[in-house]
């Protein structure tokens, strides 16, 4: 309840409260929705080539999280991220323009990633479709990655996320 002696203060924090309630409905809606990520390899750090494979990369646009799982551009599956360090420190979390190591699972660098460059999000297609829904809560970065995440998809299946 907001109460006032002055009316006029009373319609400011009315609408001061609203819009912070609309930007918690916002970001709620937003968390909903998987992670968008694009990350570029370091092949100059290049820590361990398997058990896990532990490399750098640089997060270009997104947030990486633990456990997302990643693509190259060729639409293959890479793997699941298992942890993320940043200066020898665990994180949960890295944003863009973070340079990381992270470590997944089942990967060896010189055999999969030898002539890859950049790693992104595997996104569904009902996840795609759930971000086109609400672009308006993304970043410009962040549309143009879904955007290459769905030209990368439809080169194997035309239809993908239409």
């Amino acid at each position: 309840m907001i109460t006032g002696e002055v009316v006029y203060k009373i319609i400011e924090d009315l609408v001061e409260w609203r819009k912070k309630k609309q930007t918690e409905i916002e970001k709620e809606r937003l968390m909903g929705l998987s992670t968008i990520c694009k990350l570029e390899i370091l092949p100059q750090y290049v820590f361990r080539n398997t058990k896990p494979a532990i490399f750098g990369v640089r997060v270009v646009g997104g947030k990486l999280i633990k456990n997302l799982s990643m693509i190259d551009e060729n639409d293959e599956k890479i793997g699941n991220i298992k942890n993320i360090q940043h200066d020898k420190k665990s994180v949960e979390e890295s944003k863009e323009g973070d340079e990381v190591a992270i470590s997944i699972p089942n990967l060896n660098c010189e055999r999969q990633l030898k002539e890859k460059r950049f790693l992104f999000t595997n996104l569904g297609e009902s996840q795609f479709k759930e971000f086109k829904k609400n672009k308006d809560l993304l970043s410009g970065n962040e549309i143009s990655i879904i955007k290459e995440i769905a030209d990368i998809k439809r080169k194997t299946k035309e239809n993908w996320g239409v």
